[in-house]
Formats: structure tokens, sequence, C-alpha cells
């Protein structure tokens, strides 16, 4: 949010994999198109993304929606797909929050990206705290 476009390309320089961006409703502001196109592999304002958790099995998988904003339901959330978003730079919850979903900013999160398993570790312990 309050980041230097040179902040940002040395903080991209430090990461691998496969870098995409879920733009917010700051990006445009700090990051010009053809930066964008240099930093991330693509961007999205929002994806659906299927994860397989099992090798073995083709329907053993969560269905992942990555958005900037919470929301009050997205794609399949009546069937336990997850939702990761990052607007509200927090760890604590949010009014309306779902178990399923979860605030993976970094600045929420100590400035550590989160894996999948990390993401389903959250939200495994907040069903079985009983979290609605």
């Amino acid at each position: 949010m309050n980041c230097s476009v040179n902040s940002i390309v040395a903080i991209r320089k430090r990461l691998n994999g496969r870098i995409i961006l879920i733009r917010g409703n700051h990006d445009d502001f700090i990051i010009d198109v053809n930066t964008r196109e240099k930093l991330f592999e693509a961007v999205y304002d929002r994806l659906d993304i299927r994860v397989m958790t099992g090798h073995e099995d083709p329907t053993d998988y969560v269905d992942v929606e990555l958005h900037h904003f919470p929301s009050l339901v997205w794609n399949n959330s009546h069937k336990g797909a997850w939702q990761a978003f990052g607007h509200c730079h927090s760890k604590s919850k949010i009014p309306h929050q779902s178990v399923f979903q979860h605030d993976v900013g970094m600045d929420g999160n100590n400035f550590t990206p989160l894996s999948f398993q990390e993401l389903g570790q959250v939200i495994s312990t907040r069903r079985l705290e009983g979290w609605k």
C-alpha cells in the first residue's frame, strides 16, 4: 500500500515460483501496466483455482477463490470452497467472516506468504474450534 515501485521490484526478486498478482484497490495507482507485466506471470481481479489434495483420487480437491476483498458468498462457498483475501490487513476475524475464509495478506501474517497447507491448517483449526 505505502510502497514504492522500487520496493515492489526488490520484494518480487526475493520470491520464488510462479508469481500471480490478485489486484487490489491500490495496485493500479502504484504499479503501471508495463511494470505489472514484467513482474507477474498474470494479473487478475479475482481467480478461482482448484487445488488437488490427493495424488490418486481426482475427486480429492479444494476449490479456492483468490480475491482482494472478502465476500459474503463466493463460487461454491455453499459446498465448502475456501476464499483467500487480503484487503483487511488483520489477523482478527472480520464481521460475517466464514470459517472457510482467511486474510492471507502479508501484513496480517508476519509478512510471510502462507502455503496452501498452512491455509488449510488455519481453516481446519477454526472448524475444530467450532468457528462459525
